[in-house]
């Protein structure tokens, strides 16, 4: 699993990004997260850390819940079973967060 934490303190003065649609926001350099943690319990010991040291800033926590997957799809099967042809197809996927209760959402 992997957490990001993000200084969000200023996100209604970032700059637009532009996507026909949507109003989406360009994270600023100095606000962008340089740091990937790969464990919930140091995220949230790193993100207290950050709000206590910088008290007026607002921090964020994201994790993953949805990954963009590109995998290969049969289209021709030959009657022997092998794979003539294929074609690429794109995915959203939900992410196991560990959380029982939240994973048997899962169809595997």
């Amino acid at each position: 699993m992997a957490f990001l934490i993000v200084d969000i303190t200023e996100a209604d003065l970032w700059p637009e990004h532009q996507v026909p649609g949507a109003k989406p926001r360009r994270i600023p350099a100095d606000c962008r997260p340089t740091v990937l943690q790969v464990e919930r319990e140091a995220a949230e010991a790193e993100l207290l850390r950050l709000a206590k040291r910088y008290p007026r800033r607002e921090f964020v926590l994201f994790e993953p819940r949805l990954k963009g997957l590109t995998v290969k799809v049969p289209t021709h099967v030959t009657l022997a079973g092998k794979v003539a042809a294929e074609r690429s197809e794109t995915l959203l996927v939900k992410v196991a967060t560990g959380d029982a209760a939240v994973d048997d959402e899962l169809p595997f």
